[in-house]
């Protein structure tokens, strides 16, 4: 991918990059609004990352726009943002950076023919040690099929508001 994101104007070192996205028939700023749910759920599979509890299916009124600081997916910091354009995170916790090593992304709502694109890149140093080798084997996988569950949750939400 050509376009740079947020998260490239931070530095370090990165054994790999994930690129992911997803069209969603709704405007930017809702696409943004559920973008800003992620503080309170991961809205992927809750089993694993949500301690079971559902993720909610209606957008919070009391929760203002995303800031930096905020916590978000409960493993995550939000780093920067820009509504309704994009916000950048970065793992925060202790225990998950021991078991996956330090990431950083974004999270960017392009307009798109009345609707949306979006678009998430993370960039991720793999653990030194012991769980470096395994880190490498199954993160691209598990980080696929969490992404992808997050994006289709996020997409299916906006639309459904959008109407």
């Amino acid at each position: 991918m050509r376009a740079p994101f947020p998260c490239d104007e931070r530095p370090g070192d990165f054994d790999d990059t994930y690129f992911r996205g997803i069209d969603i028939d709704a405007p930017p700023e809702l696409v943004y609004r559920w973008l800003g749910q992620l503080r309170i759920a991961p809205y992927s599979y809750d089993l694993l990352d949500n301690f079971g509890i559902p993720s909610p299916s209606k957008l919070s009124k009391r929760r203002g726009p995303p800031k930096p600081g905020e916590r978000i997916m409960h493993l995550f910091r939000i780093v920067s943002c820009a509504a309704p354009q994009q916000i950048t995170i970065e793992l925060s916790s202790r225990l998950g950076k021991l078991a996956m090593g330090f990431l950083d992304g974004s999270y960017v709502v392009v307009p798109r023919n009345g609707g949306s694109r979006l678009l998430a890149k993370v960039r991720i140093r793999y653990p030194r040690g012991p769980l470096e080798g395994p880190s490498r084997r199954w993160m691209p996988g598990v980080d696929l099929a969490m992404f992808r569950k997050q994006l289709e949750t996020l997409k299916r939400y906006a639309e459904r508001d959008a109407t």
